[in-house]
């Protein structure tokens, strides 16, 4: 009986220390972070995705600073920041610190290469 009790301890005590470092912030998702880089059209941009669902987005066209949100699924990231119309929906990968982030063939909006910063 002090056995099972011990084992059981001892699982309960592994599954919380995992719940508490990932709770601290341990590395958010693959986008957390800062990343530079240009668009399809050259425009210098910077993406600063927080791991939490949030991003802030700056690029030098506009020369203007907005907010937005994203989410994850796979190897898919749905986009949105304030001023654009809709939810842009890309495919990403992350190689290196190389973030490539590729949108659909019928989409008007552009691609975007990025490196960690």
């Amino acid at each position: 009986m002090k056995k099972n009790r011990l084992i059981v301890m001892a699982i309960f005590t592994v599954l919380m220390c995992m719940l508490f470092l990932s709770a601290c912030g341990g590395g958010g998702d693959a986008l957390s972070g800062t990343w530079e880089g240009k668009d399809d059209n050259g425009t210098k941009v910077t993406m600063k995705f927080d791991g939490k669902g949030g991003l802030k987005f700056t690029d030098e066209f506009f020369s203007s600073s907005e907010s937005g949100t994203y989410t994850i699924k796979d190897d898919q990231v749905e986009i949105k920041a304030e001023s654009w119309d809709d939810t842009r929906f890309y495919t990403f990968t992350v190689k290196d610190n190389t973030l490539t982030l590729i949108r659909p063939d019928d989409a008007y909006y552009v691609n975007f290469d990025l490196t960690k910063k």
